[in-house]
């Protein structure tokens, strides 16, 4: 943390990036396993950027990665390392709130083969309630 408790602008490069996942937005696939559609990385109308939040800054306050869904019922919970969006040309810009410290924008285009290889990343931190 800095000096005045804030979360540091600068994001570990070995973080990841946890996007909360509701249940229109993931499948079963034939083999039973639980897949992300890539209408999970469309960006929020009210900010034109993809909501995520930081492993980093959760673990900097000792909470697990699933503290990214208090609040969010019926939700799941999926991890994409930074390097990812990076690598896809996503600029990755911290935004804390006043009641969540870990609250991440991803700005940029994200055409559908940016999307699919964002799904494609997808590690399952916490499954979807009921899919």
């Amino acid at each position: 943390m800095g000096p005045s408790g804030q979360m540091p602008d600068i994001i570990s490069e070995d973080a990841v990036l946890l996007r909360r996942i509701k249940a229109d937005w993931a499948y079963r696939d034939e083999h039973g396993q639980l897949k992300v559609k890539s209408m999970a990385f469309q960006d929020r109308r009210e900010s034109g950027a993809l909501s995520v939040a930081r492993s980093d800054v959760l673990e900097a306050e000792g909470k697990p990665l699933s503290a990214a869904l208090e609040g969010w019922e019926g939700y799941g919970l999926v991890a994409i390392p930074l390097s990812v969006f990076k690598n896809l040309g996503l600029e990755v810009k911290p935004d804390p709130t006043g009641d969540d410290a870990s609250h991440t924008l991803v700005v940029g285009n994200k055409t559908g083969s940016i999307k699919k290889r964002l799904v494609d990343a997808c590690r399952w931190e916490v499954d979807v309630p009921g899919v």
